[in-house]
């Protein structure tokens, strides 16, 4: 069940930064801000069997740099360009990421600054 909810969300998420105008397939940068929220608190007995690449490590979904691109590449076999972690770290810290809402919400998958901002949550 999570591994399919992470594989649900995250094509729907990559079928957003494909719709964002100035995207090209595997050169533009992403930036995905903030966590995805848990599924659930906590998965019974999955602690020891669930790899990182589904997505589901500690019950969440992708929620960080290194799982974006594992799973991007090794689950949706699709090759992302990922912005780098300290410059994700400061294009959230602009305005107009903090009012953005959190995905799926419409308006929380936009182009800022030639990068495609991804908000999965708050940080």
């Amino acid at each position: 069940l999570e591994t399919k909810a992470t594989l649900s969300s995250m094509t729907r998420v990559l079928s957003e930064i494909e719709a964002q105008e100035s995207y090209v397939f595997g050169v533009t940068p992403v930036a995905f801000v903030g966590k995805f929220p848990a599924v659930q608190s906590r998965i019974p007995h999955t602690e020891k069997y669930i790899p990182m690449q589904n997505g589901m490590e500690h019950s969440f979904s992708v929620s960080f740099p290194v799982a974006y691109q594992s799973y991007f590449s090794n689950v949706l076999q699709y090759p992302i360009t990922l912005y780098d972690t300290d410059a994700t770290n400061e294009i959230a810290q602009k305005d107009i990421v903090k009012s953005m809402p959190v995905f799926p919400a419409k308006g929380s998958v936009q182009t800022i600054d030639g990068v495609i901002v991804v908000k999965m949550g708050e940080p």
